[in-house]
């Protein structure tokens, strides 16, 4: 890349003004007709023809200027200022300035009908730009009601887009809106310089005055330069660029910028580019004839071409001059055809796209309509009756669609760019097919008049071109408000919320990327390069954050699985396609039958529409600059390249899986979960008399990634147990041994992954129901944190401890969007067993000593301790009155019902809920608390817990003699996680001599979810396993392929510690614990007084009698840290902190007026030492 054209003021004041040339822009305030023409608005305010006639005098030495910087391509701004026509926009003070002034000679104000129209009102002749310095097609003009161009306006939007960073200014008048809008521009970062001779006023001495103000105390707002010196910089410039030589045009066409440079230097003509354009169009239809649907003639053209050049003879040149392009034929060109590849629906268009106009008025060359997907609805290029465009780089595979013929003609080089179209990735996916530049704007920004509608609120105009540059110098022309666009954004609406308000950011950027469960989706291929792209970007100074991408999702969600597929239908008229759906190619009549034969409802609409707005505003703030966030989020526009036969064999199916995780992937579903259309019957026939009539909020969600549901799936009766063999169904055998139980109560659900029927499935947790069955088929099962996954329309038993539970064959599979990437751990601290009860299963106790050496290899360190609490909490959930909120479940049921209509055993275990009194239930939830705090005092410095998933494997023959002790065993390591709400994840863990698997389960505290799947990805792909029972080898990728997380430490010195209250604000954000270490000797800690509910300290850095104080380093993703901040009151707050080692880190500081009136607690060295001394001396 060739380095940027520097250029210099030299004798400017106070000193040299330097500038490059691609950022610089030159800015002309307000050369009205209203301020330069007699009886205008500027003569009235000055009220001295004499001095006026002098204002006009710089008119010929900006237009010299403008010219100069035409010539060497700066960009140019005009500003005009103006009121609308009701002056709602006008303050009073303003208005009435002049005419409450004594002895004014004012007579006629703003607003007032002058010679040239209204004074200062938009649209009125006076308003417009003097003949002499008109603006060029594609050069801006900013609209402004103020003495200022910030306010009110887009001018803050143009120069951001533009990337523009100096400024070199002319207009009037200088001591009003010139030096207003240059320390405007100076305060928001921009390097500004005035030409003192382009630039003057009504009042000389204020104009001396203002440009002295600019310059002075060593350039305060700016510097003070004259057009002579920036002529001459800018002949210097064309002097040192040599002519180019005439490039070869029958292998490439060149850049919008060679033929520039070709044309201004007279190497080529507009012509010579035209005949190798057709030349090359020939050709390549002997490769591909179905790009184009429609083209001019090559004497049309020539001739187009041959009056351009007439018309700019010996002027500067138009910025798209003789530059060729083509359209997308939804695009109309006044007097063609447009199709949109349908028909029936083709007309003859009656005027031309202003935005295809505007590329017209700045010389760009048209020369024809292309292909696309029929009706703009698709992303395959495979739907037209035009033929089926390939990629240019194999004729085996898609080029993209629906803009296909678009990326095509530019990847192969036929134009030097297309105008295409996007509603739902139409230009990306073909631009990412063919290897070009795909870029759309801000819906609104460019006028979509003139489009023919694939979705009115969604399609935008957009850009394909062979590289960067190229497509942003189109879009400089296209970036225009057409006030005739009903959904064209004003300027002054598009906010600025993600850049810096002071202008271009320095340094590095930051940005985001999907989840990992996305990416995976992706080709193999597509995932290497995908990991290259991160690379690369971090090469570039980029920095990797982990974002919550929920509202991308579930915006994408929206667009095929809700009431917006009908807007397809109202953008292009419900009668035409009542009329004409014989006439439609195959796929799009197929997609348009089932959009017309479906009943959605108005409201149904306004709920999508709320959701939309929802979605908006949540991914707004992701990418909010002053809430932390990105700079940009960086996604693969597509997981994979599908070849044409592929696409035709699986039209709907491939084209869908461009957009959806999880399309065509079936699940399955425990009986106890509702999904529409089916019964839920919780295996009891007479539970359920009528089929759900609406999903689950789960189940709804992994239909909108496009899953589907293959069935419901059997369990222990009112998921009460955990064997499988209480459903009058039938008992659910073991994958392995079908004398052995399948586990439950999800069983079913369990052995329907087990045995490779469907990938994935659902069931639900209250005991262990979803950790049984897995450990027994040689699955993973998932027990989120009660509350993660939404329990809307599921039968829940014990609904203060039931979560939602999913099972899988594989830990990738068991990921999901709720769960963002975990920072894995590298060495953690796991507490086992002391003394572990195999209740006479040798096999069992084999195979758990096997699977502690496994977790020692990888590093993981083991610590006995006494489970003891853990048992006597777990004995309460049946022996204890819990068994009565099952018995509020579905006591009204039961009353209602005769007791043989549901089995024996659960009959007898929820009809147990009688015998407890409200007394008993107080008594034990105070028995639960105490056993909770010993717990979590006992495990908290922990970071999980490795258990045997069951310690026994009984037959049915065993539960069948006594089914109460049996289950009591199964549920030894697995009882006590729901009254803690503590999550688990149930591995596949090696196998019995007997060849019955085993497993272990890893337990955490609240929101440990990702911590958990980072450890069971460890554990799985140490090696190759089987998956469930389908004989299928399978190993996991490792966490070391995984992409890393940027993550700032962060050191915690009291209620955020390892089980203290608020160290969920820490997990639940997914920060993971890296070391227990202290302070440096320096430190004193204070117990603060009446600051909230939650008891805190407050740690001072003190030069002498400060101790080493215990902390703990956390690490926080870094798109976490700004919503954690928000959560730290006062007198709190972070600062730096040094620690023992030297090193600094952020970390919990009090200011000052907090440690008023606290105690001192720093012989105790630690907050945990200090709560644990106010428990001793309480039981003391």
């Amino acid at each position: 890349m060739a380095p940027p054209i520097k250029l210099s003021l030299p004798a400017a004041r106070p000193y040299s003004f330097d500038f490059p040339l691609s950022t610089t822009a030159f800015i002309i305030i307000d050369m009205q007709k209203d301020f330069l023409y007699p009886n205008g608005f500027g003569s009235i305010q000055c009220g001295d023809p004499e001095i006026f006639s002098s204002v006009r005098q710089i008119v010929p030495t900006v237009q010299k200027v403008l010219d100069v910087a035409r010539s060497i391509g700066m960009q140019i701004i005009h500003t005009r200022e103006g009121h609308r026509p009701d002056l709602s926009d006008l303050p009073a003070a303003k208005r009435l300035r002049q005419m409450r002034a004594p002895n004014g000679h004012h007579t006629m104000g703003i607003g007032d009908k002058g010679q040239m129209g209204r004074l200062l009102v938009r649209g009125e002749w006076g308003h417009d730009i003097i003949d002499e310095l008109q603006p060029h097609p594609g050069e801006p003009v900013i609209d402004k009601p103020g003495k200022g161009s910030f306010w009110n306006t887009g001018f803050h939007r143009t120069l951001l887009a533009r990337g523009i960073t100096h400024l070199i200014f002319a207009g009037v008048t200088t001591e009003c809106c010139v030096t207003t809008t240059l320390r405007e521009c100076n305060d928001r970062g921009y390097e500004c310089c005035i030409l003192s001779d382009c630039t003057t006023g009504f009042d000389q001495q204020m104009v001396t005055t203002s440009l002295d103000i600019i310059c002075g105390q060593d350039g305060l707002f700016g510097y003070i330069g004259h057009s002579s010196t920036f002529i001459a910089e800018a002949q210097r410039l064309c002097e040192l660029k040599p002519p180019c030589a005439t490039p070869t045009l029958d292998r490439v066409l060149p850049s919008i910028s060679e033929l520039q440079k070709q044309y201004k230097n007279g190497l080529l003509d507009p012509e010579i580019i035209v005949r190798s354009v057709f030349d090359r169009i020939e050709s390549y239809e002997r490769v591909d004839p179905s790009v184009w649907i429609s083209r001019q003639s090559l004497g049309d053209v020539l001739a187009a071409a041959k009056a351009l050049t007439a018309k700019y003879a010996g002027k500067p040149l138009p910025r798209l001059f003789g530059i060729p392009f083509a359209v997308k034929d939804s695009i109309d060109v006044a007097g063609l055809v447009t199709s949109v590849a349908c028909e029936s629906f083709a007309y003859i268009a009656d005027s031309t796209a202003p935005s295809i106009q505007n590329l017209l008025d700045t010389g760009a060359l048209y020369i024809g309509k292309l292909n696309l997907d029929q009706l703009a609805t698709g992303l395959s290029g495979c739907r037209s009756p035009y033929g089926i465009t390939h990629c240019v780089y194999s004729t085996d595979h898609i080029s993209g669609g629906s803009s296909s013929g678009s990326g095509v003609a530019v990847a192969a080089g036929l134009v030097s760019f297309a105008i295409g179209t996007d509603t739902a990735g139409s230009t990306r996916v073909p631009a990412a097919l063919n290897g070009i530049v795909g870029f759309k704007p801000t819906k609104g920004t460019i006028s979509a008049r003139g489009l023919v509608p694939a979705c009115k609120s969604l399609d935008t105009i957009t850009i394909m071109a062979p590289n960067l540059q190229d497509a942003r110098e189109v879009w400089y022309i296209l970036d225009e408000h057409d006030p005739l666009d009903p959904y064209a954004k004003l300027p002054s609406s598009l906010v600025t919320w993600n850049v810096d308000f002071r202008g271009p950011k320095e340094g590095g950027f930051t940005f985001g990327i999907p989840p990992l469960a996305l990416l995976e989706t992706c080709s193999k291929a597509y995932q290497e390069l995908f990991q290259d792209t991160v690379k690369k970007l971090r090469s570039c100074g980029g920095k990797l954050v982990e974002v919550d991408y929920t509202p991308f999702t579930k915006a994408g969600e929206l667009l095929y699985d809700a009431s917006l597929v009908h807007e397809r239908l109202a953008s292009m008229g419900h009668e035409f396609f009542v009329q004409n759906i014989d006439s439609l190619h195959p796929t799009i009549k197929s997609i348009f039958q089932s959009a017309l034969s479906s009943d959605i409802r108005a409201w149904q609409v306004f709920r999508d529409q709320a959701a939309q707005t929802r979605y908006t505003m949540q991914a707004h703030k992701t990418f909010n600059a002053s809430e932390g966030g990105i700079d940009t989020l960086v996604v693969p526009s597509v997981p994979f390249h599908p070849t044409i036969k592929e696409m035709l064999d699986k039209p709907l199916v491939l084209n869908s899986q461009l957009d959806l995780p999880l399309f065509g992937v079936p699940f399955a579903v425990k009986d106890n979960i509702a999904v529409a259309g089916f019964h839920a019957t919780a295996a009891c026939p007479s539970f359920s008399t009528e089929p759900a009539t609406t999903d689950s909020t789960v189940v709804a969600r992994l239909k909108s990634y496009g899953a589907i549901v293959i069935g419901k799936t059997n369990l222990d009766q009112f998921a009460t147990g955990l064997v499988g063999t209480r459903s009058p169904y039938g008992a659910v055998a073991n994958c392995f041994d079908p004398k052995r139980i399948s586990g439950g109560s999800s069983s079913g659900s369990g052995v329907a992954v087990g045995q490779g029927l469907v990938p994935f499935a659902l069931g639900n947790d209250t005991a262990s129901s979803g950790r049984v069955p897995a450990k027994f088929n040689n699955v993973i099962g998932l027990k989120p944190t009660r509350g993660a996954l939404n329990a809307e329309l599921i039968l829940q038993l014990a609904e203060g401890y039931d979560p939602q539970d999913a099972y899988s064959r594989s830990r990738v599979d068991c990921i999901t969007n709720k769960f963002p990437r975990a920072t894995p751990l590298s060495n953690p601290i796991l507490a086992v067993c002391s003394h572990p009860e195999w209740f006479g299963q040798s096999q069992h106790a084999d195979a758990y000593q096997m699977a502690l050496a496994k977790a020692e290899r990888l590093d993981w360190q083991l610590v006995p301790v006494d489970f003891a609490p853990l048992f006597a909490l777990a004995a309460l959930l049946y022996e204890g009155p819990w068994v009565a909120e099952r018995y509020a479940a579905i006591g009204e049921f039961i009353a209602s019902v005769d007791a043989t209509s549901m089995d024996t055993v659960v009959y007898g275990i929820i009809m147990k809920a009688r015998k407890f009194s409200a007394a008993d239930a107080f008594q034990s939830e105070y028995h639960r608390q105490h056993l909770s705090r010993k717990i979590r005092e006992t495990f908290g410095r922990f970071d999980a817990l490795l258990v045997p998933t069951t310690p026994t494997f009984p037959s049915i023959e065993d539960i069948q003699i006594d089914a109460v002790g049996e289950i009591n065993q199964l549920g030894t390591y697995t009882n006590f996680v729901n009254f803690l709400d503590w999550t688990a994840l149930a591995i596949p863990a090696g196998w019995r001599e007997d060849g019955l698997p085993f497993g272990i389960t890893l337990i955490g505290d609240v929101w440990e979810e990702r911590r958990l799947l980072a450890l069971g990805r460890r554990w799985l792909s140490d090696a190759p396993r089987l998956l469930g029972a389908t004989f299928v080898d399978y190993q996991e990728e490792s966490s070391s392929s995984l992409i890393a997380v940027d993550v700032i430490p962060i050191a915690v010195v009291g209620a955020h510690l390892s089980g203290f209250p608020l160290n969920k604000d820490l997990i639940s954000r997914g920060a993971t614990l890296d070391a227990a270490t202290a302070t440096a000797p320096c430190y004193k800690l204070y117990a603060l007084h009446a600051f909230g509910s939650v008891q805190k300290p407050g740690l001072k850095r003190v030069a002498e009698g400060g101790e080493s104080i215990d902390v703990e380093i956390w690490s926080m993703p870094h798109a976490q840290v700004g919503s954690f901040l928000g959560t730290v009151a006062p007198p709190l707050g972070i600062g730096s902190i040094e620690l023992l080692d030297g090193s600094w880190v952020h970390g919990f500081i009090c200011e000052p007026i907090g440690l008023y009136n606290a105690e001192d607690i720093t012989v105790f060295r630690g907050w945990r030492r200090y709560i644990q001394s106010l428990a001793t001396r309480g039981r003391s």
